[in-house]
């Protein structure tokens, strides 16, 4: 329903009385998210400012609103091919300057780095296909590797603190093109690509973590930090 007040000759009135008050409330508060996407870019700085803030006010009264419209981006970024280029450009910006942004304050890493690719597939192809494919080339060994590697420190970190949680990514296309393009670094370079986290209950159990961590792997100079 949410783009049915926008696409078509029904009323939110009509809308409330046929769903109710509650399921009127979020078309609307989509509707007004999209239309703040649609105002011009001649001022990129600002106008993502502004769009966040105004997001955030929307979010505050209804978080369902943003979560949403999110999908309907995203949707709709998986589908751009069927878009005219131009068409193509715009929501592909909008997406990595404003929903993007939204999804990271929320915590939704999953959403902000498939948004973050879709866009870049779109305003930078031919270092989207370079990237994608270079990642594509060791695809399997790194997912070994990744496997590999969790079970090895979960094994090891478990003898000392049982409540352990350890997990493997993969840098997302985007992230690697920022350091690559935007940061001129070799792909041999950037040392995260994939990366290992070990997530622990607390500080003390951090930094014990830590400790097994430099006892079992060589760190880096000038590589670490304490946040």
């Amino acid at each position: 329903l949410h783009d049915v007040v926008e696409d078509t000759k029904i009323s939110l009135e009509e809308l409330r009385r046929m769903f109710g008050s509650e399921i009127a409330g979020l078309v609307d508060g989509v509707t007004k998210i999209t239309k703040m996407g649609r105002l011009p870019y001649n001022s990129r700085a600002v106008q993502q400012a502004e769009n966040l803030r105004k997001m955030l006010i929307a979010m505050n009264e209804d978080i369902r609103v943003i979560i949403i419209k999110l999908a309907d981006r995203l949707h709709n970024m998986r589908t751009a091919k069927y878009w005219e280029p131009e068409k193509q450009r715009e929501k592909a910006l909008e997406s990595m300057e404003v929903y993007a942004p939204i999804a990271h304050r929320l915590g939704i890493r999953a959403i902000k780095e498939e948004l973050e690719d879709l866009s870049l597939r779109i305003l930078d192809p031919y270092a989207y296909k370079e990237i994608e494919d270079s990642l594509a080339l060791r695809r399997d060994e790194r997912n070994a590797f990744i496997e590999k590697t969790k079970q090895l420190i979960k094994n090891r970190v478990a003898e000392t603190i049982p409540n352990v949680y350890v997990s493997g990514r993969v840098k997302s296309i985007n992230g690697i093109y920022r350091k690559m393009f935007v940061q001129g670094r070799d792909m041999d370079e950037i040392y995260d690509i994939y990366a290992v986290r070990v997530i622990v209950d607390t500080v003390n159990d951090c930094y014990n973590v830590l400790g097994i961590m430099h006892d079992m792997f060589r760190p880096l100079p000038n590589r670490f930090k304490d946040y």
